[in-house]
Order: structure tokens, then C-alpha cells, then sequence
């Protein structure tokens, strides 16, 4: 029987057909990768993960504990609504059977005992300036030597402080595309404002004198801040009195889901307080005849022959040291 043969095709040999799959790749033809060496470029290098730092992160302890509470009034906030739900359905006569028990009310974030350092627990000065006095080791430039971080510690340090300014402004999450792109804008002005205050520190040395108290006061006015004192009113409003309030919002939310859950204790609670009312008795004082009269008369005033003059009291009180005497 003779094959049919089609035109272009390729005649198969009888060693072909015992060949491997393994043996046709050994004979493939393959090009081969030339690659080019790789450029020094420092800034081009990742940076560690932001758990690795070469120094020790130190958070704001009146910081975490906000970020602490405003996580625990969420939590309150969406228990008190499933419990308001439940309450609804329960009051519609709907009966559902994954209804669960209520959790009981979490506990508050425990208060840190390090909120704010001894010396600023009750500060008389903006901030605490404890390095202002020329006697000191610090004004005198003494004292150990400044760290210094490398490029990739400041920005996770950075990178954490943006994290941190945004979980205290209320956000639950972020993506780090987002968090990127924030450290970038922080890091371009916190650029901006050292190069302001360089500048303004050689035009200080140049021409001796500056239009402001110092040149710190003037880079603030010139970025836009103001006053150095804003950062104390920033200090004093945005972060220890809304720690301060954020603390009673967690109390209130927390006395709220108490109601919902345990309303018998909340009823006892709100009981009013009944005084013991016991029998009162009359007394009553002598009067001599003549005074009845008066007081029949409607004449209720005391006179000054009952209680006595007030200058017989007073010599009576000065000369009698003793216990008063019962009269018969």
C-alpha cells in the first residue's frame, strides 16, 4: 500500500520516532541572555521593612492611647447598633435563630502610666523647655553625641508617623500606595522648611540682625504655620483635649451599651433614692400669758423677751464655761 504524500510535508525517519521529548530540547538552538552590569544607584535601593530600624521608634504614649480609644469606640458603636437590631426585631415580632446573646461591654484601653513625662505633667512652659537654660550641658554643647539615621530610617520613621497621624484623624485602613504618596508629600516639605531655615539662618550671619525674634518664628510665618506658639495650641487642642474628650465618648458609649444590655441594673441604677419618712413631733415652747395674745393675733415675730438680748447671750456665754444647765 503505497502513502499518500501531501506536498511540503516533511518525510519522518525511522530514528526520528524513537527519539525523546528530552533529546529535542538538547538540540533546540537557544540564545544566550547577555546581561549588562548593574548601575550603582543608592536611591534606588528598597528600604528595609518598617519593623527594622536602626534606632528604636519612641511613639507619643497620649498618642497610641487615642488611636487605642478611637478603635474601642468603633467597637462600641457597631455593638450598640446590632444591639438596637436585635432590639427592633424583637419589638416587630420577628424572630430570627442566629440571634446571639449580646457580648458583654469591652473594657476600655487601659490608661498608660508613661501619658507624659513627670516634668510635663503640669507644664508652665510652652513645651516644656528644659534646654533653655544657659547652664545646662546641652546649652554648653555637652552631652552625648547626636544620632544619626540613614536615608532609609528616616523614611520608616516617616513612613510609621504618617500611619500614626492618620489612624488618630479616625481612618480604620489605608493602602500603601496612599501612605506612600503622603510620606512623599511630608518628606518634600519637611525639605522645604529646612532649606527656608537655612537660608534664613546665613542671611541672619550675613547681615547680622532678622525682621523676626529669630529666624525659627520666621520660617514658621514663611511655610504658612505662624507663630511657634500654634504648635503649643496644636499640642494643647488636638491631642490632650481630644484625648480628654475621647475619653468620655468611650465612657458614654460604654454606659449606653450597658443600658442595652443589663436594662434591669440601668432601672435600679436610675431608681429614685426614698428617705424613711418617720413620725414628726411638735414641741413646743412656754409662752407666757402675755404673748398669746399676740401670736392668736396672727403676730408670729420673735421678741426679744423669749430668745433673750443678744448682749445677755453673749455675757451669759462668757461667763458660764460649763455645760448649759436644764431648766425644770
Amino acid at each position: 500500500v503505497k502513502m499518500l504524500r501531501y506536498w511540503g510535508e516533511i518525510p519522518v525517519s525511522s530514528n526520528q520516532a524513537n527519539r525523546s521529548s528530552f533529546d529535542l530540547l538538547q538540540r533546540e538552538f537557544r540564545t544566550v541572555e547577555v546581561q549588562d552590569p548593574p548601575l550603582h544607584q543608592p536611591s534606588a535601593n528598597k528600604p528595609r521593612p518598617t519593623t527594622m530600624l536602626d534606632i528604636p521608634s519612641e511613639p507619643c504614649s497620649l498618642t497610641i492611647h487615642t488611636i487605642q480609644l478611637i478603635q474601642h469606640t468603633r467597637r462600641l458603636r457597631s455593638l450598640i447598633a446590632m444591639a438596637q437590631a436585635q432590639n427592633q426585631q424583637q419589638a416587630e415580632g420577628i424572630k430570627t435563630e442566629d440571634n446571639e446573646p449580646l457580648p458583654s461591654c469591652p473594657a476600655s484601653p487601659p490608661l498608660p502610666d508613661d501619658l507624659l513625662p513627670l516634668d510635663s505633667k503640669n507644664p508652665k512652659m510652652p513645651f516644656q523647655l528644659r534646654h533653655s537654660d544657659p547652664e545646662s550641658d546641652f546649652y554648653r554643647g555637652k552631652g552625648e553625641p547626636v544620632t544619626e539615621l540613614s536615608w532609609s530610617s528616616c523614611r520608616q520613621l516617616l513612613y510609621q508617623s504618617m500611619a500614626t497621624i492618620l489612624a488618630h484623624t479616625g481612618f480604620e485602613c489605608a493602602n500603601e500606595s496612599v501612605l506612600e504618596t503622603l510620606t512623599d508629600i511630608a518628606h518634600e516639605y519637611c525639605l522645604k522648611f529646612t532649606k527656608l531655615l537655612r537660608f534664613a539662618v546665613d542671611r541672619e550671619a550675613r547681615l547680622g540682625n532678622t525682621p523676626f525674634p529669630d529666624v525659627m518664628e520666621q520660617v514658621f510665618h514663611e511655610v504658612g504655620i505662624g507663630s511657634v506658639l500654634s504648635l503649643q495650641k496644636f499640642w494643647q487642642h488636638r491631642i490632650k483635649d481630644y484625648h480628654s474628650y475621647m475619653l468620655q465618648v468611650s465612657k458614654q458609649l460604654s454606659e449606653e451599651y450597658e443600658k442595652i444590655v443589663n436594662p434591669e441594673k440601668a432601672a435600679e441604677d436610675t431608681k429614685p433614692v426614698k428617705i424613711k419618712e418617720e413620725p414628726v413631733s411638735d414641741i413646743t415652747f412656754p409662752i407666757s400669758e402675755e404673748l398669746e395674745g399676740d401670736l392668736a393675733s396672727g403676730d408670729q415675730s420673735l421678741p426679744v423677751g423669749v430668745l433673750g438680748a443678744q448682749s445677755e447671750r453673749f455675757s451669759a456665754n462668757l461667763e458660764v464655761e460649763a455645760s448649759p444647765q436644764t431648766s425644770g
